[in-house]
């Protein structure tokens, strides 16, 4: 296992300063620089690249990820994204986790979530019942969503308090009281765009499965509802568990074999032996 070099929380110059320096003393070019969006994202790959990778965190999410990237449009500068809605990738340097995000992909493996599940629900649904359970729950809005991201609508997304959509009694998200939440963000909402509250609607009417709500589920509103499930369910004097104990305890489950089984590691492997480098993933 590889003890990689992490840097974060650097500015966008230091970065690029960082990376052009070393590639230019990297005479062996032995090098490799996974370049990620988060701290999350660096704690998921720490431990599971080779040791002559270099983890850098991005200035600015996705985004920063890919200007970093093409920046230097070297083949041993990667990036690796949650998917967001993108069907392609923007440059051959740049891999998406499976599905639409890295909780998702976490999420969408049985042991690991069953290892959440055993550890924080107390409820009366299975494993399987209670994750289809949260992604159905979360269909309205994950659609309104991709539609928003796609069609660049402009609704403000973030923000929402799902403690507040969560109804206890019947142990589901409230639609109505998903709607109030947007109004609050969005204000007007269902005067200036019931079109595409309705659009949205309209697409909820199509059954899927759960492969596809993985694909359109934001990992953070998952994480969330996943939580509010957990609350519901506590008794006694168990701990109440945040998003990021819930997130960590995904992470920690994950093992390294059921990640060399993804596509992003099929993909990265593929790419690494196209263009003759060094081990990226272990």
């Amino acid at each position: 296992m590889g003890n990689n070099s992490i840097r974060s929380n650097l500015g966008k110059d230091d970065i690029l300063s960082e990376i052009d320096l070393t590639i230019k003393a990297d005479i062996s070019r032995e090098k490799t620089f996974l370049v990620l969006e988060g701290w999350d994202d660096i704690a998921f790959f720490h431990g599971k690249t080779g040791s002559s990778v270099e983890l850098f965190e991005s200035f600015s999410g996705k985004d920063g990820v890919v200007e970093i990237v093409k920046h230097f449009s070297n083949k041993r500068v990667l990036g690796v994204c949650d998917r967001d809605y993108v069907n392609n990738s923007q440059c051959d340097e740049i891999f998406y986790y499976d599905f639409n995000c890295l909780e998702i992909m976490l999420a969408s493996n049985d042991s690991s979530f069953r290892a959440v599940v055993n550890v924080h629900y107390y409820g009366d649904l299975e494993c399987s019942e209670l994750r289809l359970s949260i992604l159905e729950d979360l269909k309205f809005l994950s659609y309104t969503r991709k539609l928003n991201a796609i069609n660049a609508w402009g609704l403000v997304l973030t923000g929402i308090s799902f403690n507040k959509v969560y109804d206890a009694r019947s142990k589901r998200l409230s639609y109505a009281k998903l709607i109030q939440q947007l109004e609050k963000l969005n204000p007007n909402l269902l005067c200036n765009h019931q079109e595409k509250i309705d659009l949205a609607n309209e697409m909820c009417t199509k059954k899927i499965g759960e492969l596809d709500y993985f694909q359109i589920t934001q990992g953070h509103d998952f994480i969330s509802c996943l939580q509010c499930h957990c609350l519901g369910s506590i008794f006694g004097k168990k701990k109440k568990p945040s998003c990021g104990s819930l997130f960590d305890c995904l992470l920690s489950a994950y093992s390294l074999e059921t990640f060399r089984g993804t596509e992003l590691y099929k993909n990265v492997n593929r790419y690494q032996y196209n263009n003759s480098i060094d081990e990226i993933f272990i």
